[in-house]
């Protein structure tokens, strides 16, 4: 759904009047209906892809029923691997929709106000596969706030857009994924900021981006013992805020990290 922003605007300026009860009182209602509408709206969206990934499961699992069932088999191993994946999409999916609820999002038993109601934030997102591991990078990083829910949900949207473009158009590259599912691996996450500017690492909070980029590219997941280190750096360069999120096998990440740390 997109909301006119100058109509936004115009029920603020209602309540600019202390005095003007009734305006303010409609300017709360109109907001509130606004989040409602949009919490719907995303919730409907969310739910029609767990719909689909719902179908594509049980379609995997048919298949995994006309196999040996057996380890050996690489229909089977195949089959299991996209099978799973799936599942785990479609619980991702349903869990935001719990997370959305009526417009008000609780994380860590604090409950917040979904209160994105304008155009969502743009972010354009690149995933690149280089020097044999997958490097996905969000140039607009908005350093100024990054824990805010609006933020978050839209780099999200964006990362998942991403991972589906690139899967479409880069069939051969996206083939290296392959040799990621099952392996032990590292995420590897590099904040650049202005050379003036300083963050707070601790108050970082990209879990389920991180939970994406595992299920896609390594099949793994946040209760598997796949992703075997998570390390966060950040580096003042240049003028602008973005991220570089890297995921690297294992025991080829110590051959690797040099070239991480000069990849700005």
């Amino acid at each position: 759904m997109k909301v006119n922003v100058k109509e936004v605007d115009i029920f603020k300026k209602m309540g600019n009047d202390d005095g003007d009860r009734e305006g303010r009182s409609q300017q709360m209602t109109h907001q509130a209906n606004l989040i409602l509408q949009k919490a719907n709206d995303e919730k409907r969206d969310y739910l029609v892809r767990a719909l689909t990934k719902s179908v594509e499961t049980n379609t995997k699992i048919r298949g995994l029923l006309q196999t040996s069932l057996s380890e050996t088999d690489l229909s089977y191993s195949i089959q299991m691997e996209d099978a799973y994946t799936m599942a785990v999409q479609m619980v991702n999916d349903l869990r935001r929709v719990i997370q959305i609820g009526d417009g008000i999002i609780v994380k860590n038993g604090e409950a917040k106000r979904y209160g994105r109601i304008i155009e969502p934030l743009d972010v354009p997102v690149e995933i690149h596969y280089i020097n044999g591991l997958f490097k996905i990078q969000i140039p607009t990083l908005p350093s100024r706030g990054i824990k805010k829910d609006s933020d978050l949900k839209a780099i999200e949207d964006a990362v998942h857009n991403a991972i589906e473009r690139f899967f479409e158009y880069n069939v051969e590259i996206a083939a290296q994924a392959r040799k990621f599912a099952g392996k032990k691996y590292v995420v590897h996450e590099q904040y650049v900021l202005p050379v003036s500017e300083t963050i707070d690492i601790d108050r970082i909070d990209f879990s389920n981006i991180i939970d994406m980029l595992s299920i896609e590219f390594c099949y793994g997941y946040d209760d598997s013992d796949y992703l075997r280190k998570h390390v966060q750096t950040v580096k003042n360069w240049g003028t602008r805020s973005y991220a570089n999120l890297y995921i690297v096998l294992e025991d080829e990440y110590k051959e690797k990290l040099e070239w991480i740390e000069r990849d700005l």
